[in-house]
């Protein structure tokens, strides 16, 4: 095996374990010490390919942002334009109900959010994600209304991601899933301006 294609082995052996690792124990509690155990390898290996804990996070953060760009393309290619917009707003708002186990983002997310002030790398992945997401959201609204401008796409892109954030969180803490069906019509009124 070629030392570039033991590098990107390696590196997809620790993030499948840092993905196993945030499932099972949420954002905070995974240590490079369990990565490690997870994967097998030792502490220094993780450091060795990866290197510290921000830096895993930050890798991990464009794992996501790949997967993320990866549907969104398989959705803009393969969805009937007249399904485009349900289908992105079932995603962005997917009634959950209270005791419904985290999936994989709200754990990343979630985790990022609560260790952000003390990790500016962590802040700074979670700004690139948002970022990220706007920009495939913006392009996506682009591709739908080709005679609105980009800047109008851009505005109600920004806007759904703040309304699911913000109805994520609040969910979180309890919020009655009736307020989910609103957020998403709010969604849809902001997408009617563009037609």
């Amino acid at each position: 095996m070629g030392r570039k294609k033991l590098v990107d082995q390696r590196q997809i052996e620790i993030l499948d374990a840092f993905e196993r690792c945030l499932l099972q124990y949420g954002l905070e509690e995974c240590t490079l010490e369990r990565v490690a155990q997870e994967a097998g390898k030792s502490r220094n290996i993780i450091r060795h390919y990866i290197g510290n804990r921000d830096d895993l996070i930050a890798a991990f953060v464009e794992r996501i942002l790949l997967r993320i760009k990866q549907v969104a393309a398989d959705i803009l290619e393969n969805t009937p334009k007249q399904r485009l917009i349900p289908n992105v707003l079932n995603f962005l708002f997917e009634e959950r109900k209270v005791d419904s186990p985290p999936d994989l983002g709200e754990r990343m997310l979630g985790g990022m959010w609560r260790i952000r002030e003390q990790s500016p790398l962590t802040q700074q992945a979670l700004l690139n994600f948002y970022k990220e997401f706007e920009k495939i959201l913006t392009e996506g609204l682009s591709h739908l209304y080709p005679n609105v401008p980009v800047k109008k796409c851009q505005e109600i892109a920004y806007s759904i991601i703040c309304l699911a954030e913000t109805n994520w969180v609040l969910g979180s803490v309890g919020v009655d899933i009736s307020h989910t069906r609103m957020v998403r019509r709010s969604a849809e009124y902001l997408l009617q301006t563009l037609e």
